[in-house]
């Protein structure tokens, strides 16, 4: 059984200097997508569409593009496009999970 939860560390958060230079709307989508792929099949990992991705992270396509290129120069996360589909993966979530 997975676990219900995963911990969240706000010092690690708030002194991130990649996310932390992001604007509030790329934050939002960013936990979010944490949320989700705290569920997801394959811990640390979603994949769909953008439209797909934008619900998921309760965005606009505007936002999402804007999350995509914040993320593209800062490099918080691991976000690649491939025949349409979106993967997005949390480099921490995804080592945790092997362990």
């Amino acid at each position: 059984m997975k676990n219900p939860a995963f911990q969240f560390y706000p010092r690690d958060w708030l002194s991130d200097p990649e996310l932390q230079q992001s604007c509030a709307s790329t934050r939002g989508i960013w936990i979010n997508l944490l949320s989700h792929m705290w569920f997801s099949q394959d811990r640390g990992k979603l994949s769909g569409t953008v439209q797909e991705m934008c619900r998921l992270s309760a965005c606009t396509e505007p936002e999402w593009l804007v999350f995509f290129e914040q993320n593209c120069r800062l490099k918080f996360a691991d976000v690649t496009f491939s025949a349409q589909i979106v993967t997005v993966k949390n480099r921490r979530m995804v080592r945790e999970e092997r362990i």
